[in-house]
Formats: C-alpha cells, structure tokens, sequence
C-alpha cells in the first residue's frame, strides 16, 4: 500500500509540473461582461495563446515565495476591456484551483500595474510553480503602499477564474 502511495504521490507531482497546452482553456471570466466566446454568453474563456496576444508587461519584482524575478503577463486592466468589464464594476473575485479565493477592486488595476503573470524569468508559470497564472503587483516599484500583508493577500496564484462584479 505504502508503494502504492509513493507511485501516485510521484505521478501527481511529475505531471503537475507541466504547462496546459497553449490552445487549452486556462482562464475563465465571467459576470458583470460584455463580450463573451461561450454558447451561453455568459463568459470569456481564454487559452494561453489568447492571453498572449493582449500587450504584455514585465514587473521586477520579489514576492515573499520568490526573488527578485521577472514577471511577465497581460495587465488586469487590459484583460477587464477586452472583456468588456462594465464600467460600474466595483471588484473581481479571483478563484484559483486550490479553491483559493480573493476579492480585489477593480481601482488596484486602474492605481498600479497589476499583471496575470503566467511567466516568471522567462520560464512558462506550472501549477508546480505557481501557474499556470499568478496575479502579480509591482510591489518593489512601489515599496511603500504595495509592500504589506494586504498586497500578499492578493498575489493568488494558480488562478483559474475570474468574477467581474
């Protein structure tokens, strides 16, 4: 039994380090929305190739798990316009697959240069490695008010979902 155990144990974990494929669906938005691609209009499903094709942004950063690294992703701001997030949207609740969840105002994306990284130092983010998307602040650009519990609280990672409200 034990065995048995090691081998799933090694199979979760060796699998786990891989990246979804880039035609696959790894982000889902949905709520308070204007542009859908889904048969019930009520979300935007993004692939990785997708994502990739909004204007990518590089945040140096270190975070608490990690050293000064480079981040790179879409900004929050021009994820919610494609979407065609309504303008009295206030927040956007962040599910991820640890079924974390987190609640973030929109106005953080519109103050600061909040990024979905899905690459860290040039490597492609896996759920091993925080991925396959990870909310990221510039918090070394802005020591000051980003460096806090509060900004930690929002650095969700293995983001799956999104909620415009």
């Amino acid at each position: 039994m034990k065995l048995l155990q090691l081998i799933f144990i090694a199979v979760i974990a060796f699998t786990s380090s891989f990246c979804l494929a880039d035609d696959q669906a790894i982000l889902t938005i949905s709520g308070n929305i204007t542009r859908t691609n889904q048969p019930d209009k009520k979300s935007f499903v993004f692939s990785f190739n997708e994502l990739n094709q909004l204007p990518n942004t590089v945040i140096n950063t270190k975070t608490k798990w990690t050293p000064s690294s480079d981040f790179n992703g879409p900004m929050m701001r021009d994820i919610l316009r494609f979407v065609g997030a309504k303008a009295d949207a206030k927040k956007v609740e962040v599910r991820s697959h640890n079924n974390f969840v987190v609640s973030i105002p929109i106005s953080d994306f519109k103050r600061w240069e909040v990024i979905l990284a899905y690459s860290r130092n040039g490597q492609r983010l896996s759920i091993a490695t925080k991925g396959p998307l990870w909310m990221m602040y510039p918090i070394d650009k802005y020591k000051t008010e980003l460096n806090n519990n509060l900004t930690r609280s929002k650095l969700a990672w293995g983001i799956k979902e999104m909620v415009v409200y």
